[in-house]
């Protein structure tokens, strides 16, 4: 088993935006392309960025087929989606776990 860890930054200005659009069409459409189970949060810091939030989203993979599918055509389409609106006020990365 495998989880997909992409962590998001997010200014201010894009917060609430944002927000409505992973929950409302982007983790439905990962759910719709066959991903795991997926979890969404908010991270909490002792001291919060004057910037803006940090947010992760973890998407369980059974196997390395559902990973490239996820890590390809469904974030090409957040890509696609998200960068027009947001530019630079999003910025993420994305980390591979493996269950031990």
């Amino acid at each position: 088993m495998y989880i997909v860890n992409t962590s998001f930054f997010v200014s201010h200005d894009a917060h609430d935006r944002w927000v409505g659009l992973m929950k409302e069409k982007y983790i439905p459409f990962l759910a719709a392309g066959g991903c795991g189970e997926t979890r969404f949060y908010r991270v909490l810091a002792e001291t919060a960025s004057p910037e803006g939030s940090t947010y992760c989203l973890m998407v369980r993979c059974p196997d390395m087929d559902v990973y490239r599918k996820l890590t390809g055509e469904l974030f090409d389409e957040y890509k696609t989606a998200a960068l027009p609106m947001f530019g630079d006020s999003v910025q993420w990365f994305t980390t591979l776990l493996k269950e031990a």
